[in-house]
């Protein structure tokens, strides 16, 4: 018996020793880490904030019974399990290879088809929990995996989609997460989700954003949430939220001049319409709205 017990310490010694031996994670003590609210972290410059964390507060502001432990838990172990897959690959193209095989194949994660993009679908701990989401969700889960494991890789919005690239020092390579994460040019993206060529566009649409940028992306997503709950406070105080940190987000001021719409507020939905359409002129979907708010004066 006593053979047998000491058996069993030394066994878990080595299991500790050997989890004390595994590298940690690139992220490891991002101050992002310890916040407490999404305020807090949008607080911290671009540098601390931790995309997961973040990402999962938001989904806690949406669901206040949402484990943000458990599923912060869930990204690391994915990342420790995904980190020996890319191992000492140098690559970009084989990183991003064993990235989707991971998520896409191993994983089985889904990227849901346009006519199911509800918008509790765009937030994170539900894609985690049910593996099914729509592209802002797969982008917040990509990119929490590429931080814990220190690859350059960012959040990309065009008008009405999302998705990613990785921009290393010598190579650019887009990542669509609509057909498991294959590379689409950029010339496609121009021609199917096309940005006018005005200073306000460019300065958010098409280009790498940063960690806070994809927030506000992602908070447009939480007011939608909350309107189909019909939470009309906390679904404005999100737009508001989206609006101040990315005031060029033309999808932001459409969103907020929907609700203004659906509260009588004529003014202020004429307002954010025009806000819209004057950075994104082809928003067709806008400039419809606007012309039913006109109409309805």
């Amino acid at each position: 018996m006593q053979r047998t017990m000491t058996a069993c310490f030394l066994v878990l010694d080595l299991a500790g020793v050997v989890a004390a031996a595994e590298p940690p994670l690139a992220n490891e003590g991002r101050e992002g880490l310890q916040a407490k609210s999404i305020d807090e972290m949008l607080a911290l410059p671009d540098e601390e904030i931790d995309i997961g964390m973040a990402a999962l507060l938001i989904g806690k502001e949406y669901d206040p019974t949402v484990d943000v432990a458990k599923y912060l838990a869930q990204l690391e172990r994915m990342a420790r399990e995904l980190r020996p897959r890319i191992g000492g690959e140098a690559d970009p193209e084989g990183i991003v290879t064993a990235i989707n095989r991971y998520i896409f194949s191993e994983q089985a994660y889904v990227a849901l088809a346009r006519s199911r993009w509800a918008p509790k679908y765009g937030l994170l701990h539900v894609l985690l929990r049910g593996r099914r989401g729509r592209p802002v969700a797969l982008s917040a889960l990509y990119l929490a995996l590429a931080e814990r494991l220190g690859l350059p890789i960012s959040a990309v919005r065009v008008p009405e989609h999302s998705f990613l690239r990785y921009a290393g020092e010598s190579h650019r390579r887009n990542i669509e997460l609509m057909t498991g994460g294959a590379q689409v040019a950029d010339s496609e993206y121009g021609m199917k989700f096309p940005v006018a060529d005005t200073p306000e566009a460019r300065s958010f649409y098409g280009r790498d954003l940063t960690p806070r940028q994809f927030l506000g992306v992602m908070l447009v997503t939480l007011g939608a949430a909350h309107g189909g709950r019909g939470r009309q406070n906390l679904q404005t105080e999100a737009y508001q939220k989206a609006i101040a940190i990315n005031p060029n987000n033309a999808n932001a001021w459409y969103h907020i001049g929907l609700l203004w719409r659906d509260q009588r507020r004529r003014d202020e939905a004429v307002d954010a319409f025009n806000k819209a359409v004057a950075i994104l002129p082809e928003f067709t979907h806008c400039w419809y709205d606007l012309g039913l708010v006109c109409l309805d004066a």
